[in-house]
Order: structure tokens, then sequence, then C-alpha cells
């Protein structure tokens, strides 16, 4: 399936660097892919935050520099909801 020009990943692609341990899982967007990688909490390792922003052009420290209105205290813990919405998603 691959991942089509909108950024959607079908079950056979997982998200450029994110882990591949759900692959038999099919997602509708790509948020909910990330969402999925998310612990109890809603937060990012921070290998899988660091791949995600650098999926994207960005480093963690980028979000330190400009938080773009989204809650410090969500960046900091790097939940994934907030991490996607700091990249516009």
């Amino acid at each position: 399936m691959g991942t089509t020009s909108s950024g959607v990943v079908g079950a056979s692609q997982p998200a450029r660097g994110l882990p591949t341990t759900h692959l038999d899982t099919m997602y509708a967007t790509y948020e909910d892919q990330v969402l999925d990688h998310a612990d109890q909490d809603g937060n990012l390792s921070h290998g899988d935050a660091s791949r995600l922003l650098a999926d994207h052009g960005f480093t963690l420290d980028d979000i330190y520099a400009d938080n773009h209105g989204v809650s410090w205290w969500h960046l900091d813990a790097r939940n994934a909801e907030a991490l996607l919405a700091w990249l516009g998603y």
C-alpha cells in the first residue's frame, strides 16, 4: 500500500522513522499512527518524538525555541497530540 501523497500510511508501510511493531494495524490517518505509538498517558518516547519531528525537518530544540502557542507542559512531556498540533496537524 505505501505512503500516499497526502502522507497517509497504509498497513504495509509504517511512517518513516517510527517503530514497526504495529505493522498489522491499519491506520486511517498519519495522526492515528503517531498516536498509536504513545504511552498510556499520550506521550511519545524521546526517540519517537525526535523521529516524528525529524521526519518534518525539526528537532526537539525547535519546539523549545518557539512553542507555536502549544502548551509547554504538554510539549515537555512529548505529548503526541501536542507535537502533532505543533506540526500543524
